[in-house]
């Protein structure tokens, strides 16, 4: 049976609290002073419980990815582009 390493895109809510004259000077002020990666890998951030798409990579026997053998699925497991 082949073997498969699949990717999930998901989207992640991160909060921020920031001081700002407005909403767009918040949203802007947000990306400026968070760090992303941090915030998703360490902690801080949540999953928003929706599924942007698939990459599937295909495993050769060792585990190794096959070169050009990736397929991008949408939201719904279907061939497709991931959203987001």
């Amino acid at each position: 049976m082949p073997k498969y390493r699949v990717h999930i895109f998901v989207e992640a809510r991160v909060p921020v609290d920031v001081e700002a004259d407005g909403p767009e000077a918040a949203a802007k002020l947000s990306d400026e002073q968070t760090d992303l990666y941090a915030k998703v890998e360490g902690g801080g951030a949540y999953y928003s419980e929706s599924v942007l798409g698939y990459l599937v990579d295909t495993l050769d026997a060792e585990g190794h990815m096959v070169d050009d053998e990736s397929v991008e699925l949408d939201r719904h497991g279907k061939p497709g582009k991931i959203t987001g």
